[in-house]
């Protein structure tokens, strides 16, 4: 018997109102129920804090904290990336996938084994509700940074299905010590993605 799947009424700060579905709450095929991340995080509040300064680009919007700046994006396939002024190894980044060959619950589960293979720890893949997803999944992990000096990172991904042609994600990364203080938790809760 298929469940139905839930739809959430959420209602950002100023009013609007925006419609978000319930993960976990639909049957999926099997090959995916498999791999489908058995953690649910709670909904994005809605509004950012002061101080954040919003930022756009095709197909997302985010707020970033004061004294963060658009960087250079090098050799990345990230189309934008967001450094703190403060600390150079603070970071967002935003990847846009257009036609991806799978979706988010399968990319993720990918993104999580590579993760595994390359010394990340502390890895949870969590299903979200998201405003104007289909579907949500974040990702959090440790993992160092590079050479024996460099510090150990704190990461939380958000992917985001916009639809079955459209996948948007955030990274953000910080040290660990700094990463609570460092904004990027309340910066990827204002992250929106957009066909």
């Amino acid at each position: 018997m298929k469940r139905r799947m839930v739809c959430l009424g959420l209602v950002t700060a100023v009013g609007l109102g925006v419609t978000a579905c319930a993960p976990g709450g639909e049957r999926l095929p099997d090959r995916l129920e498999e791999i489908r991340p058995t953690q649910v995080l709670p909904s994005p509040t809605a509004a950012a804090p002061g101080g954040f300064q919003q930022v756009a680009g095709d197909h997302f919007t985010l707020s970033i904290p004061s004294g963060w700046a658009e960087a250079p994006v090098g050799n990345s396939p990230m189309q934008k990336v967001y450094k703190a002024a403060a600390n150079e190894r603070m970071l967002l980044g935003i990847v846009v996938e257009k036609q991806p060959r799978s979706g988010v619950i399968e990319q993720s589960k990918v993104t999580e084994v590579g993760l595994r293979s390359r010394g990340g720890t502390g890895i949870t893949r969590s299903e979200v509700a998201w405003p104007d997803a289909e579907r949500a999944i974040i990702l959090d992990w440790r993992q160092k940074a590079g050479g024996p000096q460099a510090p150990e990172l704190r990461y939380r991904q958000l992917m985001i299905e916009v639809n079955p042609s459209l996948l948007v994600t955030v990274v953000g990364a910080a040290p660990v010590d700094d990463f609570e203080e460092s904004g990027i938790l309340a910066a990827i809760e204002t992250f929106r993605a957009k066909a």
